[in-house]
């Protein structure tokens, strides 16, 4: 005899889904194990194939993204390089400020 469970709300929906059930209404108040688990992984298999496909496509997006910013002239070692320098800057700025105030106290 085989091991029965109460089947929860989302096994429920696998199975009708899976076509095991034709509606919610129809499923059993007692499902065996091995059904549910067989539906849990048919849906766990699918999950991560979508995901995979998901990461795929992105993967092919940023790839043709990189591309055209090439194309453009664009790099991350140059903006990097523009942070740098809009930052050195304005530290400078700051610093140049601060020491004119430490200068001429009176003046603040």
């Amino acid at each position: 005899m085989e091991k029965l469970k109460v089947p929860t709300w989302l096994d429920k929906r696998l199975l009708v889904w899976q076509k095991k059930f034709p509606d919610v209404a129809s499923v059993p108040s007692r499902v065996s194990i091995k059904q549910v688990d067989m539906a849990r992984n048919k849906m766990r298999v699918l999950s991560s194939l979508g995901l995979t496909v998901f990461g795929a496509i992105g993967m092919y997006v940023y790839a043709m993204k990189g591309r055209h910013a090439v194309e453009r002239g664009e790099s991350v070692y140059s903006m990097n390089q523009e942070v740098h320098r809009k930052y050195k800057e304005e530290m400078e700025a700051r610093w140049k400020k601060e020491d004119e105030a430490r200068k001429n106290p009176s003046s603040s």
